[in-house]
């Protein structure tokens, strides 16, 4: 570095410090060895009391103080990006200067578009950067994102085709960015052209989004209708939430805009916004009005969601939603234990919509309506009336089981037995099979039958990683499950099955080099490519092993599940590649802020995302702990958290942090009963209470579930809980 540019580099960074530090004495003449050692002394004291920025300017005035590759200047240059409050242009330069192959990358993160200029000629004289089609990437976005697209086109003219798939549609994304900023609307209308013949949904819905807000910002007409072509097309994309700002009060005038928005907000977990959209529109259109007030029961805001049903049904009656508004309506008095006034509404349904689609299942919704109010004796009837006279019903398994507990909960013993027995010889393949033999083996065990035990018995070797397997267990006073273990490493138990561990071909070390610059999300397409390279991910799962490469580990184990001889146990790699502890760092000490065991949420985490950030649910849930965004905004409220978006969760900091955050307090509230937990963390709060999270044992709570997802669910998220306790029990 030039004496002269150092030297003003020095000043600025003293007069900085000196505003923010008054006290602090001019050390910028001091001879660079004994500036360095002052300047990371009190770097260190600054940092140990919580002046993060302060203590980033001494470690900047201390490195900028050394020549370019001394290794004092880099261990200062690291430790002022390790306190850095936000971007540093200086620091930024620092870290390119430090000649690692991740330099730019870095640099780029850190100094933000101050450094962009930088780089752009370094890119452009030739200077030999690693995958500089990827740095070309960021750089352009970062170009964009500070309003020079003629710079962006200059850095995207590096990237070559052939990219993978995600990689070549941020390539796609960012050229009709920049055309769109640049004025050249023929070029962006031909990009969009192009991804029409494709049937990427995803890519086709951003550039509609980016399409629309550059209508808006150029007052050009047609936004809206691009805007919400975008919601339709994705509705979970990350997107929508500043789209939403910008068109919200036209939706507000527009009942048929506001229409099509609402359903795709209700697709896309955007809950409260469709809720917006029902309550303020000047012309209520009943389906948007409808929608809201779906979002409030979803939510278990039942008494707005009252509200809002008997609204629609005193104004339009005549209206296509107006049977599903009624059953609801019905449903959600029995919820709040208001028996009478459900009954009444559902035998109201009954007599206004005779022929409505949904008019065999009366029956069971007034059976349940007695049921989830322990009225067994009541619910017994309608019950049995379903599945005498309907078994083709989708509701006749739920019927038939529920039918059974409630002659158990009612001391009908002899009656439960018989049922049970015809439900296990009739509904083999039903969710609620396993949950039939504990339930017939517990009666019968609790009566001093031999026959409960035997049954109990052989419902746990025929399928001990279910709930009612465990429960079993407990019953029967035996030992829990416990994985088998093959004797051999992975790599020789591999070999010994017939698959050749691969050595990882380039494209897998480029993915692990983008992992390492920061850029996880583009890494998959080459990890992707090194899978096609050798074959599957089966033969990389050594490299997975070693490397922690969290999205693809869980596939790489898959692949390799049926080698071998199962009977002698799979290696113990190949067990924590499927039930990882994955980003430690961010799990553990938040698991440790609310209190709540880090295998438990990695539980959760491996069957809400399997470890991968970008996953979405048909529900709009989002991110690595899929949390729905109307959920995420209370948990945002009640925290005092005001950087909440919708558009943030897909990153694993901010996932995490929100649905640990949740869990927790869901935790606290079920008295610390993960199996309650994971059911209310699933179907929500409201409706683990319906189901007796605050009266019946774990057994009965998991018998009383009646959602298959969630039964699913909940016990799969304690097995995989209990393996990770075996697992890493030091």
């Amino acid at each position: 570095m030039r004496t002269g540019i150092r030297s003003l580099i020095l000043l600025s960074l003293f007069l900085a410090a000196c505003s923010a530090l008054p006290q602090i004495e001019d050390i910028s003449t001091l001879p660079p060895g004994e500036l360095c050692v002052i300047a990371e002394s009190r770097g260190d004291s600054l940092a140990a009391a919580g002046y993060n920025a302060q203590a980033a300017d001494y470690y900047i005035m201390g490195a900028a103080a050394l020549d370019p590759g001394d290794s004092v200047r880099v261990r200062l240059t690291e430790k002022a990006v390790q306190v850095l409050d936000g971007p540093s242009v200086i620091c930024g330069g620092l870290v390119l200067e430090s000649g690692d192959s991740l330099a730019p990358y870095r640099a780029l993160q850190i100094g933000g578009s101050g450094i962009a200029g930088r780089i752009l000629t370094e890119l452009e004289n030739g200077s030999e950067y690693i995958l500089p089609e990827y740095i070309s990437l960021i750089l352009a976005d970062t170009l964009l994102s500070d309003g020079d697209p003629q710079s962006a086109l200059r850095a995207l003219s590096h990237v070559s085709g052939g990219l993978p798939a995600r990689a070549d549609d941020k390539r796609t994304i960012l050229y009709f960015r920049a055309y769109l900023q640049n004025g050249e609307l023929q070029k962006a209308d031909s990009v969009i052209s192009v991804a029409e013949s494709g049937d990427d949904d995803e890519l086709l819905s951003v550039l509609y989004h980016y399409r629309g807000m550059s209508k808006i910002d150029n007052n050009i007409q047609g936004y809206m209708d691009d805007i919400l072509y975008s919601f339709d097309l994705w509705p979970a994309a990350p997107v929508h939430a500043a789209a939403f700002d910008a068109v919200k009060a036209e939706l507000l005038l527009d009942r048929d805009n506001a229409c099509r928005a609402a359903d795709a907000f209700y697709a896309g977990g955007l809950w409260n916004e469709g809720y917006e959209l029902a309550l303020e529109i000047s012309d209520p259109d009943p389906h948007v009005y409808y929608l809201g007030a779906q979002t409030r029961r979803r939510l278990g805001f039942y008494q707005s969601a009252i509200d809002m049903y008997e609204h629609y049904l005193e104004n339009w009656l005549d209206e296509e939603d107006a049977p599903d508004v009624m059953i609801n309506l019905g449903r959600i008095y029995g919820k709040i234990g208001e028996v009478g006034a459900g009954i009444n509404v559902i035998e109201e349904y009954n007599r206004t919509f005779p022929q409505h689609h949904r008019i065999i299942n009366t029956s069971w919704y007034i059976g349940y309506i007695y049921f989830q109010n322990d009225m067994f004796g009541e619910a017994i009837p309608y019950l049995s009336e379903l599945v005498d006279n309907y078994p083709v019903s989708v509701l006749v398994d739920d019927c038939h089981f529920l039918l059974a507990f409630s002659l158990m909960k009612e001391g009908r013993e002899g009656e439960a037995v018989s049922e049970l027995h015809d439900f296990i010889g009739r509904r083999k393949s039903s969710s609620y099979h396993s949950s039939a033999r504990y339930l017939l083996g517990k009666i019968l065990l609790e009566s001093d039958s031999d026959a409960g035990a035997e049954i109990l018995t052989e419902l746990n070797d025929e399928y001990p990683r279910t709930l009612p397997a465990y429960f079993a267990r407990e019953l029967l006073g035996m030992p829990d499950y416990v994985p088998s273990f093959a004797s051999q490493p992975l790599a020789d138990w591999m070999i010994a099955g017939g698959v050749e561990p691969a050595a990882p071909p380039q494209a897998s070390l480029n993915g692990l080099f983008l992992v390492d610059a920061g850029l996880r999300e583009l890494a998959m397409g080459e990890f992707f490519r090194g899978e096609d390279e050798v074959g599957n991910a089966g033969k990389l799962a050594v490299f997975y092993y070693n490397s922690e490469i969290w999205e693809r580990r869980p596939a790489s184990a898959w692949k390799l599940l049926n080698i071998g001889d199962s009977s002698t146990g799979l290696p113990v790699e190949i067990w924590e590649m499927r039930y990882q502890r994955a980003w430690p760092e961010l799990v553990e000490p938040l698991c440790e802020e609310y209190d709540i065991p880090p295998n438990f949420i990695w539980g959760i985490v491996r069957n809400e995302s399997m470890f991968r950030p970008w996953t979405y649910s048909v529900a709009g849930a989002r991110g690595l702990i899929q949390m729905i965004p109307s959920t995420s905004e209370y948990v945002a409220v009640e925290q005092g958290w005001d950087d909440y978006s919708p558009d943030r969760l897909y990153a694993p900091e901010v996932s995490l942090e929100y649905g640990i955050c949740y869990i927790s307090g869901l935790d606290v509230l079920f008295g610390r009963n993960s199996v309650v937990t994971a059911a209310s963390y699933n179907a929500g709060p409201h409706n683990a209470l319906e189901w007796g999270a605050a009266g019946y044992a774990p057994d009965e709570f998991f018998m009383k579930i009646i959602y298959d997802e969630t039964r699913g669910y909940t016990q799969r998220v304690h097995f995989a809980q209990r393996i990770y306790d075996y697992l890493y029990s030091d």
